[in-house]
């Protein structure tokens, strides 16, 4: 499980046949949004520290990427590298550089770490935000 960036929102995942997302406002209890997670096991969900309300999950074969749309979340998936198709993925990582372009300190790019099983990190360039 992990809390939102400000603190007021709680994702965790189930271990039923679903893997079902939760997300909570942990003070109040109420429950914001419920979805299917996958049919195989996920292991880690987080909040991105960059992209305001987007989680991460990763596990058996599997990344997503999450977006709260009402009562419930949208996904897109995650491209692994041919030769990490059918890795298991354990963990996950966010990293923020700034890039020096024509002397504009604001541009920056950001990065996903997933870890697998075999013990190795697939390094995810996410995307440049230029304000």
């Amino acid at each position: 499980m992990d809390f939102s960036c400000d603190g007021t929102m709680l994702a965790s995942i189930g271990l039923d046949d679903d893997h079902t997302i939760l997300l909570h406002y942990w003070k109040s209890g109420q429950l914001l949004a419920s979805v299917v997670g996958h049919k195989d096991r996920i292991f880690m969900i987080r909040w991105n520290p960059y992209q305001d309300g987007q989680l991460v999950t990763v596990g058996v074969k599997h990344l997503k990427f999450w977006n709260r749309v009402g009562s419930t979340m949208k996904s897109n998936r995650g491209i692994l590298p041919k030769d990490k198709k059918n890795t298991t993925l354990l963990s996950i990582a966010f990293s923020q550089e700034k890039i020096p372009k024509d002397n504009e300190s604001n541009v920056s790019e950001q990065f996903l770490f997933t870890g697998g099983s075999d013990g190795n990190f697939i390094f995810h360039a996410l995307c440049t935000i230029i304000p």
